[in-house]
């Protein structure tokens, strides 16, 4: 049996160039699991992103100065609330990822070989102090212990540096190749301990109680159950109809250098799925809580939706047809930074936007981009 590992960005699957790579297999979700500050119920997390529902607080112990201001101000974070008075960020992810996990665990068919299952989570990297206290044995111990489905799968732990589209790919590719009857392919990150928040604080990038910017440390967990498009299961969330990563070499300067690499990936991606962007319903956008995000994202839309020749992207054109998607949907506000969570839980919270029938939705991208270099996206597409 392979043994857990924490593979490294080295050791990830080799990157391909952006225009050079193999189509993502079409592939199937077939169940999830997550655990928030939402909760774990896919509608609830729907509801708190579609109403903007923040569930930042001051932190009652952990304050910083702020650049013009007096004083120092408490910093905001947004912490699930059942792990209060649980202090090691290792614990508070590994009770995170159990919860979610077993939720997930429940929707494997019940004549799967457990041989046949892969969970691959996706952790914090090793350079950051909560991502170099994770003992991914005790973790594969514990899901063992907890969740019976999982006694005999294998365990796959890798750091978010490697790029989670291209995790995801990957698993969709062993899917294809029979490898695996089921992936259980999900995330874990908490930022709400001290050292996160000062580490945070003191590159001017935290959210405070005195200012309007800024990342509000949080924490999550999510598992997607992955089946092959041929599984024929009783139930199916969504299809993967395409996915790609490209680079994007000038990474959190979007003021000053031209970003590519998102729009690269996201027209890959629609290839992939044979759709143009015109076709997309909404958008799930890692962006919003810095404004090097926000303008990553304007950049990203205009290559996307190009305004009509001759048309300034700022005009309105009320009578035309809307150019980009009518949603645009972003996890930032109602969770804060979930880091290494970010991903599976956009592609959740797209399943979940196709459980809502008002207005149905039938194409949904998901983005995915962080510090690192690598940009990712992803087409869902309606059963």
């Amino acid at each position: 049996m392979i043994r857990p590992k924490r593979i490294p960005p080295s050791k990830g699957v080799e990157q391909e160039p952006a225009g050079q790579q193999e189509p993502c297999p079409e592939s199937l979700i077939t169940g999830l699991g997550l655990c928030c500050i939402a909760g774990d119920q896919p509608f609830a997390l729907l509801g708190a992103v579609g109403a903007d529902l923040s569930g930042a607080r001051p932190d009652p112990l952990l304050r910083v100065p702020v650049p013009g201001q007096e004083g120092d101000q408490s910093v905001m974070s947004a912490p699930v609330a059942v792990l209060e008075g649980i202090d090691h960020p290792a614990e508070r992810m590994e009770i995170l990822a159990g919860l979610a996990l077993a939720r997930a665990a429940d929707s494997l068919p019940n004549d799967t070989d457990g041989e046949k299952v892969l969970v691959v989570t996706l952790l914090p990297g090793q350079e950051t102090t909560r991502g170099g206290a994770i003992r991914t044995r005790q973790f594969e111990e514990t899901f063992r212990a907890q969740i019976p489905q999982l006694n005999a799968a294998d365990f796959r732990f890798v750091d978010l540096a490697s790029g989670s589209t291209r995790q995801l790919v990957e698993v969709c590719r062993e899917l294809a190749a029979g490898t695996w009857q089921a992936v259980l392919f999900g995330g874990v990150d908490s930022l709400v301990d001290t050292v996160s928040c000062t580490d945070l604080a003191l590159a001017g990038r935290i959210m405070t109680a005195g200012s309007s910017e800024g990342l509000i440390p949080g924490e999550a967990a999510a598992y997607l159950l992955l089946q092959p498009a041929d599984a024929h299961p009783v139930g199916v969330l969504a299809h993967i109809g395409g996915a790609s990563q490209a680079e994007e070499p000038h990474s959190g300067r979007a003021d000053s250098q031209k970003m590519v690499g998102l729009a690269a990936a996201a027209e890959l991606a629609l290839c992939q799925g044979r759709l143009s962007a015109s076709a997309l319903g909404g958008v799930v956008i890692p962006f919003g809580a810095e404004t090097s995000g926000t303008l990553e994202w304007y950049q990203a839309s205009l290559k996307l939706w190009p305004p009509a020749q001759g048309e300034a992207p700022e005009v309105a054109t009320p009578q035309s047809e809307p150019k980009a998607p009518r949603e645009e949907m972003s996890l930032h506000v109602a969770l804060g930074e979930t880091g290494a969570a970010t991903f599976p839980l956009s592609l959740a919270l797209a399943c979940a936007r196709f459980e809502f029938d008002h207005p149905v939705m039938k194409h949904l991208l998901v983005c995915d981009a962080g510090d690192a270099t690598l940009r990712g996206a992803v087409l869902l597409q309606r059963a």
